[in-house]
């Protein structure tokens, strides 16, 4: 649920979270060393002013209830290194062209080209005069079209009035750059002072990062905040039968600003933001990293449902930094219990919204929903929401945000249009491949009627039972592959074992499973799918279900370096500080919580380690891991135990030479002296022992709680002063080597 306080942390050093494809380097004149900063004065001195008064009137939206949210205003020009700017030779032959932009009083600045080529090696940068921000280097990878019939282009916005552009062009380079900017987005005074509209949709919006978009974290990947002529609207991939990825985008007819798939195709000044999401639950931090890719063809658009599919020009799966999901559909048209919208409200970071009811069908042509208040909030679109997927109970798209009339202060009033995707998928009964969706999204006319979401190279799920394998406190479970007109029993063996089993839970066709007490137990779950009354196919899944962790350990009996050590009978294991165990013995750990976990070890190195699968794990410590701490690692793909279990093997210190490790208490610790007491046998030997004994001794300790480091040091001259002054109260561990020889002891801070 969103916070009104906002808590921002930034780097002061230059930096940019929200990168267009690029190179991501430095612009060259930040290198002091190739270029004088006086320039920089001069090209400050001889910005260009584009002042909002000289707007000139776009083509308006076609009036909806529910627009796309206007972020700001597109003001017209003409502005190339031709007739604006200033160009430097630098001493190697090698040119830059610089041209500072002043919009005064805009929030931000973003840019549209009608004519962008940028030849090999060059680079194009864009920065803050301050320098906190940049972007780029743009190269020949971002050209449109060739040089003869360059394409547009837009970068993406900066937070600021004023920016910077500047085009580096080798001295090897004979090619001249084509940039012809035509029009500044003066990003308008209700904007964030951070991000587009960050924090400015409705107090009571859901973040898709609390719990209740825990099951649509995959679904999320697909969504993007457009940003195009000052507007901000929402679109989301979807998948086709080829199942090949290709970088196909639902959204909304009326976000298109009167273009159109057959008269006016390029949407070159499109913006697709990803990524674009708080951290948490809360609004306080966005995520570091908000990528983005520019441009677009319409392939289809429809007015009747208000659809339009959209090819982009760069493939969101060139981005370095993120990687896309394509969304699964549904064209049955088949009404669904519940629904899911993720959306861009305002231009706002990523939100979710539930609706736990059956649809109602508005017409023929459209969804009508009203969504429901959740544990964070109240979520709902606004304006920038249009576009957004209506997905269905089995992550499939079913429709793209049309209208509705959002009510932030009694959102239970709102309702809204989704354009129903399978009247799209048709077009309402056209022939024309460029109003409907189904020779774009089955291209091989499969007769496909429903296909599932999927990441890049990800293997076709078959159907079955989706959900863990191993419950640790409770899981979710759906049948991968039902359809809309289908429904799923669902039945569990070892009913004695006391749980919480819930059917159509918490949506229809979903169950849930939830420990109540301490009892491990296997089961198998079954789904049996239905429809029409008989049965289509049957599923089982092996589950385990965990309970909190605990275990037992035990050590034999052994002689190691001449000492004899008893045996330690069983002691039960403590997560929360260390296990003891002699060095040389063999160490027996015991747990059924070890099933099916993953089971390792770190830390001192053991001379023999095994884990049997099941649930015992055995090692023995050798003399040289003495005083340094073990692990046991535990950890599952479910994450139940992720957990470390500590150990420290003390050393005999009786059975090694006639050395001695003595602690003295001293004010605010420990003095630590080591005796030598060998036998000399002559004047010479003796003064080769004495000088062995000035020798440096490695130090460490550690804190028995947790087996941290505390202090790695060198004794010198046989003499060393711990100073405990500052440690918290416990137990440690001090460890000293002397010529191979491990010497261990414990001390007490109080």
């Amino acid at each position: 649920m969103k916070k009104i306080v906002f808590i921002l942390i930034f780097n002061l050093l230059v930096f940019n979270g929200w990168s267009q494809i690029s190179t991501k380097e430095l612009p060259i004149s930040f290198n002091r060393e190739l270029f004088d900063g006086s320039n920089m004065e001069q090209i400050l001195n001889e910005k260009v002013l584009v002042e909002k008064k000289t707007s000139k009137t776009k083509s308006k939206v076609v009036k909806k209830i529910l627009q796309p949210y206007k972020y700001g205003d597109v003001l017209s020009v003409c502005l190339t290194p031709s007739n604006s700017g200033r160009w430097h030779t630098l001493q190697n032959g090698d040119k830059i062209w610089q041209l500072c932009i002043s919009s005064p009083g805009a929030k931000s600045i973003n840019l549209t080209y009608d004519k962008f080529w940028i030849p090999e090696k060059g680079k194009l940068f864009i920065f803050t005069p301050d320098k906190k921000h940049w972007m780029g280097a743009f190269t020949s990878k971002n050209n449109k079209g060739k040089k003869e019939n360059p394409g547009g282009f837009a970068s993406g916005v900066l937070m600021s009035d004023e920016i910077i552009l500047e085009y580096y062009q080798p001295h090897n380079v004979n090619d001249s750059a084509i940039i012809s900017i035509s029009e500044v987005v003066y990003g308008n005074n209700d904007l964030s002072s951070f991000f587009l509209g960050y924090g400015l949709s409705c107090s009571n919006q859901v973040n898709i990062n609390c719990p209740e978009g825990t099951n649509w974290q995959d679904e999320k990947n697909a969504v993007a905040c457009i940003l195009h002529d000052g507007y901000v609207c929402t679109g989301a991939l979807v998948n086709n039968t080829d199942n090949d990825c290709q970088p196909l985008l639902l959204t909304a007819n009326h976000c298109l600003n009167e273009q159109d798939a057959v008269t006016s195709p390029n949407l070159n000044n499109w913006i697709f933001y990803w990524n674009y999401e708080t951290q948490g639950c809360d609004i306080s931090t966005l995520v570091t990293q908000i990528p983005s890719t520019v441009g677009a063809t319409i392939l289809a658009n429809n007015s009747d449902t208000d659809f339009a599919l959209l090819y982009l020009t760069e493939d969101p799966k060139d981005l370095s930094n993120y990687i896309p999901y394509y969304l699964g559909w549904d064209c049955t048209n088949s009404a669904t219990s519940g629904s899911v919208c993720i959306h861009h409200p305002k231009g706002d970071s990523k939100k979710i919204a539930y609706a736990n009811y059956p649809l109602n069908t508005n017409s023929e042509l459209m969804w009508r929903v009203k969504f429901m208040q959740t544990q964070n909030g109240y979520g709902i679109p606004e304006e920038g929401s249009s576009g957004a997927p209506l997905l269905n109970w089995n992550h499939r798209v079913i429709g793209q945000l049309s209208s509705g009339n959002p009510n932030c202060d009694n959102p239970s009033n709102s309702t809204f249009f989704f354009g129903k995707f399978g009247v799209s998928w048709n077009g309402n009964a056209t022939s024309n491949s460029k109003r409907r969706l189904c020779d774009w999204l089955d291209p091989h006319q499969t007769g496909a009627t429903a296909l599932d979401g999927k990441y890049p190279d990800q293997p076709i799920v078959e159907s079955g039972i989706i959900g863990p394998n191993i419950i640790c406190d409770s899981a979710i479970y759906y049948v991968h592959g039902v359809t809309n007109n289908q429904t799923v029993t669902w039945t569990r063996t070892n009913q004695q074992y006391i749980c919480i089993f819930q059917t159509d839970y918490p949506y229809i066709n979903q169950c849930m499973i939830k420990r109540s007490n301490n009892t491990p137990y296997w089961c198998t779950l079954t789904a049996t799918v239905y429809e029409e009354g008989s049965i289509v196919s049957q599923y089982t899944k092996d589950i385990l279900v965990k309970y909190d962790f605990e275990g037992h350990y035990n050590q034999e009996s052994c002689t190691y370096n001449g000492v004899t050590h008893p045996a330690i009978s069983s002691k039960s294991l403590n997560l929360h500080s260390a296990q003891f165990v002699h060095m040389g013995c063999q160490v027996h750990v015991t747990s059924d919580c070890f099933k099916r976990m993953n089971v390792g070890h770190r830390g001192a190195i053991p001379s023999y380690f095994n884990y049997d699968g099941e649930s015992g794990v055995d090692f023995i410590l050798p003399l040289s891991a003495g005083g340094a701490p073990f692990y046991i690692t535990v950890s599952s793909e479910e994450g139940c135990y992720d957990l470390e279990l500590l150990f420290f093997a003390i050393s005999a210190n009786g059975n090694l030479s006639n050395n001695q490790l003595v602690l003295t208490p001293v004010s605010h610790g420990y003095q630590i002296h080591i005796v030598r007491d060998e036998p000399i046998q002559d004047s010479h030997i003796k003064e080769k022992k004495s000088k062995s004994f000035n020798s440096y001794y490695p130090i460490e300790v550690y804190n028995i709680r947790n087996g941290k480091n505390i202090l790695k040091d060198q004794i010198i001259e046989n003499s060393y002063i711990i100073d405990t002054l500052h440690w918290e109260k416990g137990v440690y561990i001090i460890r000293v080597v002397i010529e191979g020889e491990v010497y261990t002891n414990k001390i007490v801070v109080e």
